[in-house]
């Protein structure tokens, strides 16, 4: 018995098929299907050369690097664990002077430990405001020097805002209004748009600086209640100056510790809000710009 009916290759012309139907070859031909070679599997090195080409072609495309803003998240979150544990150890620290004032404690080790929280507290404050600042500062320089950032919309350039954080009066706003054009100076939809209105604040952008303002402004506030609440305090008669004075000092270090609890945790909303802008100007950066800014005119002029 023959083998069954099917399209077999010509014995005389490879290039055809021929059919077979199970005694005899037939008139019946077709061009014989072109073989498809599976990739070949690459070598170390050639593995290597297609990833720096692919890297080179990201970078060529505009797709900035994430190693400043990993790195700078990373920082802001660690600081805003310590924000968090240091919150609650003053105000564990203010609840223990508190009841010592109440029952009129004259154990000298309860207030040192206090006066050592308070000092301890202010330290790590000054170094995360010190370390998370210069990273963020970093950061926004990069991205402000994006080339997929639109020039137009930016009102100061990336120097002239970093300055402007350390002179006074004006560091209550320019450093805010320098990260809201960032924010939308990087949105995909504004990449090409010649709009010079002014621009919404970004409701992030918004609570950041807010909190930033108030981690800031709380402190200096009750240490100035604090050296009032000293003077009204002192002693009217030299006989009572060891007894009110003590009172006293020990009132105000109940008030700073209080003030820095509430810093720390002013602090604390202020750097979740910080790494939500840093997040959102990342993911505006990776989005593919819109084809001629047409489609997202609305949003453009909203």
């Amino acid at each position: 018995m023959g083998a069954e009916p099917s399209w077999r290759p010509d014995p005389v012309n490879p290039q055809i098929e021929r059919w077979w139907d199970g005694t005899h070859w037939t008139d019946h031909i077709r061009p014989a299907p072109v073989a498809v070679e599976g990739p070949q599997p690459q070598s170390r090195k050639d593995a290597r050369d297609a990833a720096r080409a692919a890297t080179r072609r990201s970078r060529q495309e505009g797709r900035p690097s994430r190693v400043i803003a990993i790195a700078t998240q990373t920082t802001l979150a660690v600081a805003a664990l310590g924000s968090g544990v240091s919150m609650v150890g003053l105000m564990l620290s203010y609840n223990n002077v508190s009841i010592g004032i109440a029952k009129g404690t004259q154990d000298g080790s309860l207030w040192q430990t206090a006066a050592d929280t308070l000092g301890n507290g202010l330290y790590l404050y000054l170094l995360l405001l010190a370390l998370g600042g210069v990273l963020t500062a970093t950061w926004f320089a990069v991205r402000l020097g994006d080339r997929r950032v639109n020039r137009i919309i930016v009102r100061r350039p990336a120097s002239t805002t970093l300055i402007s954080a350390f002179v006074p009066i004006i560091q209550l706003w320019w450093p805010a209004q320098g990260m809201k054009d960032l924010w939308h100076a990087s949105r995909p939809e504004l990449s090409r748009s010649g709009l010079k209105k002014r621009l919404p604040v970004p409701a992030s952008i918004f609570l950041w600086w807010g909190f930033m303002l108030a981690s800031t402004i709380a402190p200096a506030s009750v240490v100035a209640l604090t050296i009032y609440k000293v003077k009204v305090d002192l002693p009217p008669t030299v006989s009572q100056m060891s007894i009110n004075t003590v009172a006293a000092q020990q009132s105000a270090l109940a008030l700073l510790i209080g003030a820095m609890a509430f810093t720390f945790g002013f602090a604390l909303l202020s750097i979740l809000s910080l790494m939500t802008v840093i997040a959102q100007v990342e993911r505006h950066l990776a989005m593919p710009d819109a084809p001629d800014g047409q489609e997202f005119r609305h949003l453009a002029e909203g």
